[in-house]
């Protein structure tokens, strides 16, 4: 935590809490000795004791609180539900309820795979496997993909991204007629497996060296 700046960046840890797992730890430490040896450690390992009181967090001041999260998420959760279209389904209703929905499902996307700022954290759907819960993510990356990776996605993401996928399938079905070119880019966005599935070596690392990350090549995650 004192050397790594990812875990600087990236995390907010209160050192009350800190030292208490500390604690923890090496009072497990001292019960698998007393198994090993068969009699009690006759020293304490450590001393629960707070030190620092007039900088009790370490890492960044702008980790969101659990507060703050629950907040956006109840926000977010209400506009969705406010947004729900009619029986009618107007276009100008459709439009708002995807906007809510997609922002929604990004929030979601970022906290659940802990992912770093970058400008399009899933640039396509054929990164995601949902059958083994795992995404590739390769934010920051370099012409090797040095930087990229494999993380598990949480049961709740994959259902979510799963049915944020199924929405997208039944908005172009909606709107056809009405939006025919963004009907197209959709097509592209639901249907990439069945294009990438057919690259050879080269051609897929030439795909993904122009979708990954991209402001230009259009995401899962759009608005209208």
């Amino acid at each position: 935590m004192y050397t790594t700046r990812v875990a600087r960046s990236y995390a907010n840890v209160r050192d009350h809490f800190r030292t208490e797992q500390l604690s923890k730890l090496w009072q497990n430490v001292e019960q698998d000795i007393q198994r090993y040896t068969g009699k009690p450690l006759p020293i304490s390992l450590f001393e629960l004791r707070h030190f620092d009181q007039t900088n009790p967090f370490l890492g960044s001041s702008f980790t969101p609180a659990n507060d703050a999260i629950s907040t956006l998420i109840n926000s977010l959760t209400k506009r969705v539900s406010a947004s729900i279209p009619g029986f009618q389904h107007r276009l100008l209703d459709m439009i708002e309820y995807h906007n809510a929905f997609t922002a929604y499902t990004a929030w979601m996307l970022l906290f659940g795979t802990g992912y770093r700022a970058a400008w399009n954290p899933l640039p396509t759907f054929a990164i995601f496997l949902p059958s083994l819960n795992l995404m590739g993510i390769s934010d920051k990356d370099d012409s090797d993909f040095s930087h990229s990776r494999i993380v598990a996605v949480p049961n709740v993401l994959v259902s979510q991204l799963n049915e944020y996928k199924r929405h997208l399938g039944c908005l172009r079905s909606l709107l056809r007629v009405l939006l025919p070119k963004m009907c197209s880019m959709i097509d592209n966005i639901v249907d990439v497996e069945q294009n990438v599935l057919s690259f050879n070596h080269s051609q897929a690392t030439q795909w993904y060296k122009v979708i990954r990350n991209s402001r230009k090549e259009q995401d899962p995650f759009f608005f209208k």
